[in-house]
């Protein structure tokens, strides 16, 4: 597991690096423009040309330049701005520049660039130290119509690779919407990785991420203060924290823990075995899978492991409450609203089991997906949710994004008028998601091509892994039924909404190199994500 942060944090970093460690900032940006250095050389030969900046950005840039010429190894180094303009840091690396006569090309348009390029014979590697992470606006100007030409060149010969970042991109994922930036095969990011690299559109923009050690002091790189993580592949082995918890040989059922499904209803009963069956791969012992009536009988026999419970209408609220009356004698989670539908009966499941569940004190994990993301303001004004949710207890809702819109229909607190919408959502989805978490008490899992889980501590994770794969129908009710199996164990279920999110999409990405766009469908998935479990060492 590696720390996220934003902009601001990995500033504030180099900052107390600086005031508080006596490190010079001459001393970093030379540290990491010779970790560029470094990885570079596994490219060569080839020509390489940078385009430099005239922050510090640029100054990593430069300090590369010093490195390729002392090297004796072929460079274009090309300027965007004077050098009266730039930084004082970049400045003193411009300055060994000068003194060692390396030239340089000072670009005015667009075309001094094209013209550089076609010049080139053999492999080139492109290299992005125009902006850095702290990147406050779109491109425009010549950054804007270099952009435009570097992206062209997308071929065998040239790799492209950022500096720290893609231009275009900033270290917060507020930028790049407009879709222009610095395409990048690879991106090698100083210190630590940035959010704006995992969350769209930065993810599109910067290909194989590789963060550098670059001197930063360990402590602050460690700070508890840094709230936000990613996971990695190595994270899932068995015994880790990330997996269920490993159980003796003698252990039985209840052991593993018991995990209880409220889903499906009529021509949505796929939704309630594939939540089901994803249960019973994350770890659980023993699944109940609470159904109407019509629905259990379309399911016989389609799982012999599964217990399925046909619930008449007029029975769901006993038949909760019974679940509630036994919830001490083991461990147990929750799942609700896979295929559930969105009728009055759907609403009125809803509401029992928000009476019975929420409004009381159960202390066990409780999965809020799909349909009960969608009809809980029905129930609940969004105002109220930090009452009900705010008791020190596990309830995580998992929606996209159209559901979260749902789920916050009108303001948390008389003090705010802001309401959320879609373009919080793409403009800056991290910091949207944890403020939501924070405030209203839930735990969030707000699915996508980025998805963001964020606690109400304000800790948050952003899952690296998936693909188109995953925009199917039944991906979601395996990520929550995943979740649900895992908590069930007695896994910290924050964690486990991590783990399941990255196992998920692990799976889809695994499909994809071998079946390709289109031929993965949920089953497959679900087999596939059986596979990595058991390569991880979980044995269901």
């Amino acid at each position: 597991m590696k720390k996220l942060v934003s902009a601001a944090e990995i500033a504030a970093i180099d900052k107390e690096s600086i005031d508080s460690y006596g490190l010079p900032g001459e001393l970093l940006m030379g540290w990491a423009g010779k970790a560029v250095f470094e990885e570079i050389q596994k490219f060569l030969p080839a020509t390489v040309v940078i385009l430099a900046g005239k922050g510090n950005n640029g100054g990593d840039g430069l300090v590369l330049a010093h490195f390729l010429h002392n090297a004796e190894l072929p460079f274009h180094l090309c300027l965007l701005w004077p050098p009266e303009s730039f930084s004082p840091t970049a400045a003193f690396y411009w300055n060994i520049l000068q003194r060692q006569q390396v030239s340089s090309q000072q670009l005015y348009s667009a075309d001094d660039f094209a013209r550089l390029l076609q010049t080139m014979t053999g492999p080139v590697i492109l290299v992005d130290a125009v902006f850095g992470t702290g990147l406050s606006s779109p491109l425009s100007g010549l950054a804007a119509e270099l952009a435009q030409i570097w992206n062209q060149q997308n071929n065998p010969y040239v790799t492209r690779i950022a500096i720290d970042i893609p231009s275009g991109i900033n270290g917060s994922g507020t930028l790049g919407k407009e879709k222009l930036w610095f395409q990048a095969e690879f991106t090698y990011t100083m210190g630590l990785p940035k959010v704006g690299l995992y969350t769209l559109p930065g993810r599109m923009a910067c290909g194989q991420i590789h963060a550098l050690n670059i001197g930063f002091p360990r402590h602050l790189l460690q700070s508890a203060s840094l709230q936000g993580h990613i996971l990695e592949e190595k994270d899932f082995f068995s015994g880790s924290a990330f997996l269920p918890p490993l159980l003796p040989p003698d252990s039985h059922k209840y052991q593993r823990g018991v995990a209880h499904i409220i889903a499906g209803s009529p021509s949505m009963e796929g939704a309630a075995m594939l939540t089901a069956q994803a249960a019973q791969a994350g770890g659980a012992g023993l699944v109940h899978l609470y159904t109407r009536e019509e629905s259990a009988s379309h399911l016989a026999g389609k799982n012999n492991f599964l217990q399925i419970h046909a619930v008449k209408p007029h029975q769901w609220k006993s038949t909760l409450s019974a679940l509630l009356d036994k919830s001490p004698r083991h461990r147990q989670s929750f799942i609700i609203g896979p295929g559930l539908g969105r009728d009055p009966l759907s609403i009125q499941i809803l509401s029992d089991f928000v009476e019975i569940f929420i409004k009381q004190e159960i202390n066990a994990p409780i999965i809020l997906d799909a349909d009960a993301c969608y009809c809980l303001p029905r129930l609940l004004e969004p105002k109220h949710y930090a009452h009900f949710f705010q008791k020190g207890r596990f309830i995580l809702a998992t929606p996209h994004h159209g559901e979260l819109q749902a789920m916050f229909p009108s303001p948390l607190s008389e003090s705010t008028s802001s309401m959320l919408t879609l373009a919080n959502l793409e403009n800056d989805k991290v910091s949207t998601v944890t403020q939501l978490s924070r405030s209203s008490g839930l735990h969030l899992l707000v699915k996508g091509a980025d998805t963001v889980i964020a606690s109400p501590s304000g800790a948050f994770f952003v899952n690296p892994t998936g693909n188109p794969l995953l925009a199917k129908g039944g991906s979601g009710d395996i990520l929550s039924g995943l979740i649900g199996g895992m908590a069930a164990t007695g896994m910290d279920p924050f964690i486990a909404a991590a783990s399941s999110a990255y196992l998920a999409g692990w799976s889809a990405d695994t499909l994809l190199q071998r079946e390709g766009n289109y031929r993965g469908g949920p089953e497959q998935l679900l087999w596939e994500l059986q596979k990595i479990l058991a390569r991880c060492g979980l044995t269901t």
